[in-house]
């Protein structure tokens, strides 16, 4: 089963023969003298006004068509009254043998090539590392068309992109959980599992999707728990994201997906799968927790300082594995109390 990547319209976008208006006619069937020197090769009127049809869409579109006469019927009227106003209208197809020759003519006055084994290969290896960039099958279908299009090759066939992204997101779905393998200890493993315990309450994974509220002292302690319970997983992260090779956006997308999923879908996939992704879900968390919830704090209060009891402040800064940076109030009205210390907006981080 491959994944579906294109809509049928997109599909037909791209691979659908070219449905030219005049203005789009004149522009792409209107020879330049490399292309009139190839079209001399051609011995009959009716293989040159092909070839020029197919020259046509493959400037457009840089892959071949099989032209149906009925069609292409405007295209071919056009191209006659253009080159050849004497010539009667043609009302046959050209066989195989000439459709071939052409293409092997159009290939050599661009300088492109077909998509065989090589090029396959090639293309593969693109993929590969693509998914270490983005899991998102239409992102990397656009990153291979382009490549492409780069190599000067002719774009393959719908279904073979499909077999290809399918294959490079299901390997490197395996190398991820094959380094998790490695390195993750039976501890790790079950700091992983109990996110998915079914506890009294919320599940621990659930609470984990949950964002903060408001800023009050409550929240605050709320998010310094949830760090608590993700630092022993955010510092091995820290030793492990750099062998996994992976973007920033792979981070995000699966932690994404432990959003998306229930507890209930999460508990029925692949258990390395899953660790996988509340592992890296537990990294971003716990990023969220110091870049966005701690800075927007100083960004809603412009203007001022945050003011926080010194014991909690001592926790944040012993529970989040960055420095912020504290400052005692000096300059504030009313100016704080000894027991009282002060994060300024402007230097957080």
């Amino acid at each position: 089963m491959y994944l579906r990547i294109l809509n049928d319209e997109e599909i037909g976008a791209l691979y659908g023969r070219p449905v030219f208006s005049p203005e789009e006619r004149t522009k792409y069937f209107v020879l330049s003298p490399e292309e009139k020197a190839t079209l001399e090769q051609l011995h009959s009127v009716k293989s040159q006004i092909f070839l020029i049809m197919q020259l046509g869409y493959f400037k457009s579109r840089r892959q071949f068509f099989s032209i149906n006469l009925n069609e292409a019927r405007k295209d071919i009227r056009f191209i006659q009254a253009f080159y050849f106003p004497e010539h009667p209208i043609v009302d046959s197809p050209i066989t195989k043998a000439t459709r071939l020759k052409h293409q092997q003519l159009i290939l050599s006055l661009f300088d492109y090539r077909y998509c065989q084994i090589e090029e396959r290969q090639a293309l593969y290896r693109k993929a590969r590392q693509l998914a270490k960039f983005s899991s998102r099958p239409i992102n990397i279908c656009r990153e291979l068309i382009n490549f492409l299009q780069q190599q000067h090759i002719v774009l393959p066939g719908y279904r073979f992109l499909q077999e290809t992204i399918s294959q490079v997101l299901m390997d490197e779905q395996k190398r991820l959980t094959d380094i998790l393998r490695q390195h993750l200890a039976t501890t790790d493993i079950k700091v992983l599992q109990q996110l998915l315990d079914d506890t009294p309450g919320l599940y621990e994974i659930t609470q984990l999707k949950q964002e903060p509220r408001n800023f009050k002292e409550g929240e605050i302690k709320r998010e310094l728990r949830r760090g608590e319970q993700l630092q022993p997983l955010y510092r091995l992260a820290q030793a492990l994201i750099p062998q996994l090779g992976i973007s920033r956006e792979i981070v995000k997308y699966y932690a994404s997906l432990v959003g998306y999923y229930s507890v209930y879908k999460l508990n029925r996939m692949d258990s390395w799968q899953v660790n996988c992704q509340i592992w890296v879900t537990s990294v971003w968390s716990l990023h969220q927790t110091i870049v966005s919830d701690w800075k927007p704090c100083g960004k809603l209060m412009t203007g001022s300082a945050m003011v926080l009891p010194a014991n909690l402040l001592s926790k944040i800064t012993k529970s989040v594995p960055v420095c912020i940076p504290v400052v005692m109030g000096k300059n504030l009205k009313p100016k704080p109390t000894p027991s009282m210390l002060v994060i300024h907006p402007n230097i957080l981080v």
